[in-house]
C-alpha cells in the first residue's frame, strides 16, 4: 500500500487515510483483502488499465478481474509497464472521462 500511495504522490500520511477509504468502499477488511471478493461486490462503474508488458503484475490477472465483475471496463496499453502508466497522457485521458461520466453531478449510471 505505502508503494502504490507514493507511486500516486502520496505521502506517508495518506497511507492510513487511502487504506480506510479502500476498506469503506470495497466492505472488505483490508487484513482480509481478497481481490476476487472485491471483484464479485463491486457495484459500481469500474475502469481497470494494464499494462501488456506490466513485468511485476501480468495483464492476466486484470483480464479476469474484468471477468469477475461482469462490467468492469479494460483499458491495456503497450510500453508502460507497472509504474509510468500511472503518467500515461492517454491513461489518464482515461481515468478523468470515467471519473466525468459515471460520477460526477448528473452524469451518475
Amino acid at each position: 500500500m505505502r508503494w502504490f500511495c507514493a507511486q500516486l504522490g502520496l505521502g506517508a500520511s495518506k497511507v492510513g487515510y487511502f487504506q480506510e477509504r479502500l476498506q469503506a468502499l470495497s466492505g472488505t477488511d483490508f487484513q482480509n483483502y481478497n481481490l476476487d471478493a472485491l471483484a464479485h461486490a463491486l457495484n459500481m462503474p469500474t475502469l481497470i488499465i494494464h499494462d501488456s508488458g506490466d513485468r511485476i503484475s501480468p495483464a492476466s490477472v486484470s483480464q479476469e478481474l474484468q471477468g469477475q465483475t461482469g462490467t468492469a471496463k479494460l483499458m491495456l496499453t503497450s510500453g508502460q509497464g507497472h509504474v509510468r502508466i500511472l503518467r500515461n497522457a492517454e491513461v489518464l485521458k482515461a481515468i478523468v472521462q470515467h471519473m466525468q461520466l459515471n460520477f460526477c453531478a448528473g452524469n451518475q449510471a
